[in-house]
């Protein structure tokens, strides 16, 4: 972050032996920020919006010792608080764990992994799906799924273009082999 707080998360129990797990905001001298949110459950991945905002991606069914009973993304204010505008619906239906989380140029947030989405319910899982800067289920973005395996990492190109890995044989049921790039629409780009 801007004022040297570190973000970290993972698969850990009692940092430091601070009794904090899973998430944890660290000072730039590595010791732990008192301030920081409490998770008893895993978050899988982590991005850092442009405004300081931290968005998680994960399981989330208690913070700071209250039930929070939420799949999929929640977000942190600069100062570690629950931001209360971010959406508190339990949207995701997680099926595995989330791969990865990127915040794109534009702000939209894109995560990947193995989930289902109560917003738009498909007959198979999605592997990924894109949401606005503001929580909500961006509709112009195409959700990857029908892939017959994983994403496990997303990256943005230069031009703006997504480039997605895995271990999958199509994105979108359009045959693609492990590798992927998707525009800014998720449309799959055919010459690649």
């Amino acid at each position: 972050q801007d004022d040297n707080k570190i973000w970290i998360c993972g698969n850990f129990f009692n940092y430091d032996n601070s009794g904090r797990y899973y998430l944890v905001r660290l000072n730039s001298d590595g010791t732990v920020d008192s301030p920081c949110p409490l998770t008893n459950v895993v978050v899988d991945r982590i991005a850092l919006q442009a405004d300081g905002k931290l968005v998680g991606v994960g399981r989330f069914n208690e913070l700071n010792g209250k039930p929070l009973k939420k799949y999929g993304l929640i977000r942190f204010n600069v100062n570690g608080t629950l931001d209360s505008l971010f959406p508190k619906e339990n949207l995701i239906t997680s099926l595995g764990n989330f791969e990865d989380i990127k915040i794109l140029k534009d702000g939209r947030i894109i995560f990947c992994g193995e989930f289902k989405l109560y917003e738009k319910p498909l007959g198979y899982p999605i592997s990924a799906a894109c949401y606005t800067a503001t929580g909500k289920l961006d509709s112009t973005f195409l959700l990857g799924g029908g892939t017959g395996g994983n994403i496990h990492r997303i990256s943005q190109l230069e031009d703006g273009n997504i480039i997605m890995t895995g271990n999958f044989t199509s994105y979108n049921r359009i045959g693609r082999n492990d590798l992927v790039k998707v525009n800014l629409k998720g449309e799959v780009d055919s010459v690649f």
